[in-house]
């Protein structure tokens, strides 16, 4: 079995300690996610994506985010669960990337900070993708498959419409999320690590949110998904990537958040 491996915060590194204000609890009974369709490509190649979020329902096939699953039978692009482990996917056009830990995550108390981080560029294939969970770097994995060097996943692709919330199966939506999700950011053109997105609080040591202060690149976007911008999808990093709502109950914007309930680790039973 393999070892997490800690990342180093440095006091500098920590400043920037953020309180998370709410978040947005979606529910597969409403039928609810965000959506938008890109401009433009962005960084096809290299890219970080985090976000905090906590389960509400274990046992399912769930989405956080996806550009959906065509009639020609590949998946297309999606981050989300199987059998209660998150799943990091682009099975089209020989990509070939599916990169599944061991460890479930079906603890419905803890906040899970995820950060999922790609560079095809490289030339070593473990380098070419990587998930963190509440700051840890996750080397233990199910199923471990890198993408190509240099092929381009379906994320930012401007043929496809893209969701969070849900899944796009052949037309019609699917594979809902069930739980809170709070604090997306997506980085274009970088891949980054963890502790650009939170750091270890060396009173309690757990893992906490920390604002993001980088670039974001063209097709970036922030979506703080507590209340704070004009809408729910609306893009906070100044970019103006707005996303549309889709059954979406503004009442869902709630108070839940991982500032003070963060839980350190990168497992969870």
């Amino acid at each position: 079995m393999g070892v997490a491996i800690p990342q180093t915060v440095t006091e500098d590194r920590a400043s920037g300690a953020m309180q998370i204000q709410g978040s947005f609890l979606f529910d597969k009974t409403d039928s609810e996610y965000l959506s938008r369709t890109p401009g433009s490509n962005g960084n096809r190649r290299t890219w970080t994506m985090s976000f905090w979020m906590r389960r509400t329902v274990v046992g399912n096939s769930s989405r956080f985010i996806s550009t959906g699953y065509d009639t020609g039978g590949t998946y297309g692009f999606y981050i989300g669960y199987n059998s209660d482990k998150f799943s990091f996917v682009a099975n089209h056009d020989s990509i070939g990337m599916d990169l599944r830990p061991s460890a479930p995550q079906k603890d419905t108390a803890a906040w899970y900070h995820c950060v999922f981080a790609l560079d095809t560029t490289q030339g070593t294939a473990s380098d070419r993708a990587a998930i963190y969970l509440n700051g840890e770097k996750v080397t233990d994995f199910g199923t471990e498959n890198y993408p190509g060097q240099n092929t381009d996943p379906n994320w930012f692709n401007t043929s496809k419409t893209h969701t969070i919330g849900g899944w796009n199966i052949n037309g019609s939506m699917g594979d809902w999320f069930d739980g809170y999700l709070t604090e997306f950011n997506f980085i274009d053109g970088q891949k980054l690590d963890a502790s650009y997105f939170g750091y270890t609080d060396p009173l309690t040591n757990t893992w906490r949110p920390k604002k993001y202060e980088g670039t974001y690149g063209t097709q970036g976007f922030n979506l703080p998904m507590d209340g704070s911008g004009a809408t729910l999808g609306a893009d906070q990093s100044g970019n103006g990537n707005n996303w549309s709502l889709n059954n979406i109950d503004t009442a869902d914007v709630c108070a839940q958040s991982p500032s003070g309930i963060v839980y350190g680790g990168a497992g969870g039973n």
